[in-house]
């Protein structure tokens, strides 16, 4: 193997070392009409390692960098470690597109973008509750329902 090639692949496999290693375990859970909880694994690498999701309902935006940040967590040991992050206030059918972000003192990591469906609400039945005064008549009597 020429030596140029074998020192440029052990430095990018150096770099991925230290930035971690990351993947996203599962796409949501705990999903309703409006809300989910997001998931993923950090593998730290070099400490101290800060992780957070960004989330949209347009691919286009989250794949840019944009979309709504959560909060920040920090894992101050090497490891690997579960994140979880409850992300409220979503709307019902509708396509979200989120991703993992994850940054060390020597960049940030961008992971692959994943997408999940919020179901429709369930349908609240109405209810109605009705009052006769007087409760019992006689025929030809009149009684108000309210």
């Amino acid at each position: 193997m020429n030596k140029k090639i074998k020192s440029t692949v052990g430095l990018t496999l150096s770099a991925l070392m230290l930035l971690g290693i990351f993947s996203v375990s599962t796409p949501a859970s705990a999903m309703t009409c409006d809300s989910a909880t997001l998931t993923g694994t950090v593998d730290t690498g070099t400490p101290p390692t800060r992780a957070r999701f960004t989330y949209g309902t347009n691919y286009s935006t989250v794949q840019s960098g944009g979309g709504i940040p959560t909060t920040v967590q920090t894992f101050s040991t090497e490891g690997v470690f579960p994140i979880q992050q409850l992300i409220t206030g979503l709307t019902e059918k509708t396509t979200y597109y989120f991703r993992l972000e994850v940054t060390n003192n020597y960049g940030t990591a961008y992971l692959n973008i994943n997408n999940f469906t919020t179901p429709a609400c369930p349908v609240q039945q109405p209810t109605a509750t009705l009052t006769a005064t007087p409760s019992t008549i006689n025929s030809g009597e009149y009684s108000t329902l309210t």
